[in-house]
């Protein structure tokens, strides 16, 4: 039986400063919109099990709801 293994890097959004990321537009800095991005690309990713750093509450929630496990 295969295992798909996904790790990522979530960026809790205390860390979130414009500055950091010049080149990425404000819009898709603001929390909001980062977390159905994120949502979005981890359910997509569909891996079995995710290692998650930096994830917040609020993330962990969301996905964990479009996963159907909330």
């Amino acid at each position: 039986m295969a295992i798909t293994l996904g790790s990522s890097n979530i960026l809790a959004d205390s860390y979130v400063n414009a500055k950091y990321f010049p080149h990425t537009p404000p819009a898709q800095l603001h929390p909001a919109n980062r977390l159905q991005s994120l949502s979005e690309r981890l359910c997509a990713l569909a891996a079995d099990i995710w290692c998650l750093q930096e994830i917040e509450q609020s993330v962990f929630e969301v996905i964990g709801r479009r996963q159907g496990h909330g």
